[in-house]
Parts: C-alpha cells; structure tokens; sequence
C-alpha cells in the first residue's frame, strides 16, 4: 500500500478496503477501529487456537494484544516509519474457549519519545468481561524502506 497515506491505509484496513497482513487471516482477528493512538481488534476462538488443556492458547490472545498496541503506537508514528515490539507483557484472567464468542481489544498508546512507544491492551469478552490485558513496548526504528 505505497501509494496509500498512513491514516489511508490503516482505515482502509479496518474497513476491508485493503488486506489485512497474513498474520490476521491465520490467527483469527481483525482490526475494526483505529485512531490516533487507539486500535480495536476483534479475534474468534475457534479449534485451532487450542492447547493441550483445550483452552484457547494464550499465544492467540498475546497476538491479540501485541497487534492492537502495535497500531496504536504505529498511529502516532510518521508515515512510513519502522518500528518493531521490543517488550510484551500479558496477564490472563479467564479462560477462553471458543463457546467464549467474538472477543475485543482495545490498544490505547500511553507513552509516545522519540525512540520509544508504549501502548497497553485489554481483552474483553461479549459480556464485557476482562480476559487479559497487557502492555507493548515499541521501538522506532527509521523511516528508510
């Protein structure tokens, strides 16, 4: 999406007007809303996401929330600017299954250097029932492709 505007491009993802990274496809998720320093993720607990326990694995929601405060972070950042998760930290509080249903995540950044953003995350249920929540560390990279 070269030819497209930061703010173009992350809306017109949100919308479906631009694919979504491959990643999203296979995990389950999609982004719904993004603004400046916020995006919201849905993602749907299926089979495929479960571990041994037969539970989703928490790796599905830590995609959930490093992918929400990614956007977030990236939002704030200038077009074309790189930039890459350094530190991710989640907490879990509820099982999640896939009779859980459609589950949400709001990224919101809280902290925006020259070097550093830093953006935290919360998983609710349909019920609006806290799942996990977490915290990204993103490092800025430069603005060269």
């Amino acid at each position: 999406m070269a030819h497209a505007t930061k703010e173009d491009y992350l809306q017109g993802w949100a919308e479906g007007r631009y694919p979504a990274p491959p990643i999203c496809d296979s995990m389950g998720i999609r982004l719904i809303e993004v603004g400046q320093g916020r995006a919201v993720f849905t993602g749907t607990p299926a089979e495929y996401h479960y571990n041994p326990m037969g539970t989703v694995h928490g790796g599905m929601l830590s995609t959930l929330i490093d992918s929400a405060c990614g956007i977030a972070c990236m939002s704030l950042l200038p077009h074309g600017t790189r930039w890459t998760t350094v530190n991710l930290n989640v907490s879990f509080f509820k099982m999640v299954t896939e009779a859980t249903g459609i589950i949400r995540c709001e990224g919101v950044a809280v902290h925006q250097g020259r070097k550093i953003v830093v953006a935290d995350a919360t998983i609710l249920s349909p019920d609006g029932e806290q799942i996990a929540s977490g915290r990204a560390t993103c490092l800025v990279l430069d603005s060269s492709r």
